[in-house]
């Protein structure tokens, strides 16, 4: 016997699949099939008739979920990039973002300090202190990053020491 609900619920997911914001634009995308197959149905089609009949009028599903993952907004592209950063914080060992930390931390300062003497001796001189402020600030965020997984096996270690 055919059932409705499961089958939208289907078709619906094999659109979008990605779990960002994904109830919220299943409920969506499954409100507008539910109204083309309730047209479907005062035209006296039956439930499974008026689902096919449905989902050709919407289209291949391959091609609405090329069209949904295009749609997406920025917001949602910076949530996979959070989602991204997380899942590689989760893998780095603490060790090794220390030692990425002690890297980049040396690499910024040599940058400072030659892109601060460059624009010192140049006729930009008047910018050289921003510059230097800039690109401190700029360092401060992986750095930041970095040193909050390198601490997570400290804070991890005093947390059972207990």
């Amino acid at each position: 016997m055919f059932e409705l609900d499961q089958a939208v619920d289907a078709w619906c997911r094999s659109i979008h699949t990605s779990a960002y914001n994904r109830n919220e634009r299943l409920e969506e995308l499954k409100d507008h099939l539910y109204c083309v197959v309730e047209r479907f149905r005062t035209e006296g089609l039956s439930e499974q008739q008026a689902f096919s009949k449905a989902t050709e009028h919407m289209g291949d599903v391959g091609m609405l979920a090329i069209e949904h993952a295009k749609n997406k907004s920025l917001r949602f592209k910076f949530c996979q990039t959070e989602e991204n950063l997380e899942k590689w914080r989760d893998s780095t060992s603490p060790k090794s973002a220390a030692a990425m930390n002690i890297f980049i931390s040396v690499a910024c300062a040599i940058g400072i300090l030659f892109s601060t003497w460059i624009l010192e001796h140049s006729s930009y001189a008047e910018y050289a202190q921003t510059v230097m402020y800039l690109l401190i600030a700029v360092w401060f965020v992986p750095f930041s990053y970095l040193s909050a997984i390198a601490n997570k096996e400290r804070k991890h270690k005093k947390a059972t020491s207990c």
